[in-house]
């Protein structure tokens, strides 16, 4: 009688270790999802910024025709992030959400070719049109963060590794390099204002100071630990600009250099 209710105890043990390890392995799995969900949300915003960015030169710059590449190579990054997305079977979790998010970005694309057509007929932007795109683009990042935020409550240890705080600061510093552009093109920079509580971009700079430090702590692997070094050395080499702007600053290496940050951050969350 012993033996057999030892038996049992035992079957007991070994059924509850079972579902434990099956529930732990099919969380991971959940999580590994939604995590490739957040890159492809991450994606998006980026390259969004990246082409509200390069308009926002062009409008400025309408004889360089190397800057309407950069918008058409934005929305491709655009494009690939989108398509990941409604191949990624997680997003049917948010599927409503998801839905909205790609009307609005049709609507972004068509709102960027209407300010581009008439940047090429007229030689300058339209300050309504630009002002539409602005509010777009910003709008389509908000609802992008409201589904980055849904993913964090399902998934709560996402929010806080290195990899994800490698996207975000990634998406940080194009918003501000899309700010700096439209505030260093006269013909657009009101149309870049925000909100009165947004952040100023000597403020935003402080953040990424915060965010580069947490990385450099948790971060160790060497060739990631590379990657990271080389974002840190693009930051030195900008960061003034953006805390002390002024007119005599120069829009193109200010771009050139979050750009290239941008391409070391993306890589790095690649890398952890």
């Amino acid at each position: 009688m012993r033996l057999f209710a030892r038996r049992i105890k035992l079957s007991t043990a070994s059924i509850f270790c079972t579902i434990f390890f099956l529930t732990a392995a099919l969380q991971a799995r959940a999580n590994e999802e939604l995590n490739s969900l957040l890159k492809d949300i991450n994606g998006i915003s980026v390259h969004s910024y990246l082409a509200v960015n390069a308009y926002y030169n062009y409008s400025a710059n309408s004889g360089d025709k190397s800057l309407l590449q950069d918008i058409v190579d934005s929305l491709n990054g655009v494009n690939e992030a989108t398509q990941a997305l409604e191949d990624n079977s997680s997003k049917e979790v948010y599927q409503s959400d998801v839905e909205t998010i790609l009307d609005e970005l049709q609507t972004l694309k068509e709102l960027l070719n209407t300010n581009i057509k008439f940047v090429k007929d007229e030689g300058y932007p339209d300050l309504r049109l630009s002002d539409d795109l602005a509010r777009q683009n910003k709008d389509i990042t908000e609802k992008l963060a409201l589904v980055q935020e849904k993913i964090y409550i399902d998934a709560p240890p996402l929010k806080s590794t290195p990899q994800q705080k490698s996207r975000d600061l990634a998406l940080l510093v194009a918003q501000m390099m899309t700010k700096y552009s439209a505030r260093s093109s006269s013909s657009v920079a009101q149309t870049f204002q925000g909100s009165e509580t947004d952040k100023t971009l000597d403020q935003l700079a402080l953040d990424v100071d915060s965010v580069l430090t947490s990385l450099d702590k948790s971060v160790s692997e060497p060739e990631a630990k590379k990657t990271l070094n080389g974002a840190q050395t693009k930051w030195k080499f900008i960061r003034n600009s953006y805390v002390n702007y002024n007119d005599n600053n120069v829009n193109y290496v200010v771009n050139l250099y979050s750009i290239r940050m941008i391409e070391s951050l993306r890589e790095l969350s690649e890398q952890l």
